[in-house]
């Protein structure tokens, strides 16, 4: 259980540390962002989709770890923001219709 607060620590001051005009939890950069979940986590992009406000959304995950993190990229600037991290990562079959 520590570890996650360890890892919710360290991604949260590593997209804080972007520049001033960075909203606090993102940074400038979605490649820095995905390096950094990378190198630190093991994590790789395992989902993306575009949401309602028309950003990109990308979902990371370790197998090694269990761990995962949701952030979201601005098209128009790329300004990547922190959602959500966790533990205990799962990667399911899809059965749902092919589109």
């Amino acid at each position: 259980m520590r570890s996650i607060f360890a890892l919710a620590a360290f991604v949260a001051a590593f997209f804080m540390a972007g520049p001033a005009a960075a909203r606090d939890g993102c940074d400038p950069s979605l490649e820095n962002a995905l390096k950094l979940l990378a190198d630190e986590y093991n994590e790789l992009p395992v989902a993306r989709a575009i949401n309602s406000k028309g950003w990109l959304v990308v979902i990371t995950a370790s197998e090694k770890k269990g761990s995962w993190t949701v952030i979201e990229t601005d098209p128009n600037t790329g300004l990547t923001c922190l959602l959500s991290t966790g533990i205990g990562w799962q990667a399911l079959k899809y059965d749902g219709p092919e589109t």
